[in-house]
């Protein structure tokens, strides 16, 4: 599996996701997404390995590249401040892939898009446009309305940063780091 989300941050010098003292990075912003897609697709890694460069000398990552292991897959998970707009995954299968392109902030008034091949038959489904953002906001709404459980709590938010905090460690050791 491959999954990035980058875009270019530029003339934002003090932009929030600069900061560190704010938890900010680009794998904090955007390659967050990508980790997630890697867990939703093969579930939790056994082990990661990433690198990151900070090219504004912020304190934070602008780029930062992981590998994240499996017992039978692998994931590579990227995010970036420095690099033109790509929001994508793809899941490849021994008999198949399935994409998304853009994958994780279609525009409220854009087309969604997911092509697949599955044994030789390839196609690519359209989905009319849908604000994500108001979407979740009005779910959210409703499970405070009703005091329903959301789709993705808090487990899944832990369970999303202990990924991405083993990417960091990675990174700053310079080694593969396995996932508690």
């Amino acid at each position: 599996m491959n999954a990035s989300f980058k875009f270019r941050l530029e003339g934002r010098p003090d932009d929030v996701r600069l900061d560190p003292s704010l938890a900010g990075g680009a794998l904090m912003d955007v390659g967050c997404y990508a980790v997630s897609a890697a867990r939703l697709f093969l579930g939790e890694p056994d082990r990661v390995y990433a690198h990151e460069r900070d090219s504004r000398g912020a304190g934070v990552d602008t780029d930062l590249m992981g590998i994240l292991e499996y017992d039978d897959a692998m994931a590579h998970v990227d995010g970036s401040f420095d690099a033109p707009e790509v929001q994508r995954y793809r899941v490849e299968a021994e008999n198949g892939w399935v994409e998304a392109q853009p994958a994780f902030d279609v525009a409220a008034d854009a087309p969604a898009t997911l092509s697949y091949s599955i044994d030789g038959h390839e196609d690519t489904e359209r989905f009319g446009p849908v604000d994500q953002y108001a979407e979740q906001v009005t779910a959210f709404a409703n499970c405070v309305d009703s005091g329903a459980e959301p789709r993705t709590g808090g487990t899944e938010a832990i369970a999303n940063m202990r990924v991405i905090d083993a990417l960091y460690e990675s990174a700053a050791r310079g080694v593969p780091v396995d996932v508690a």
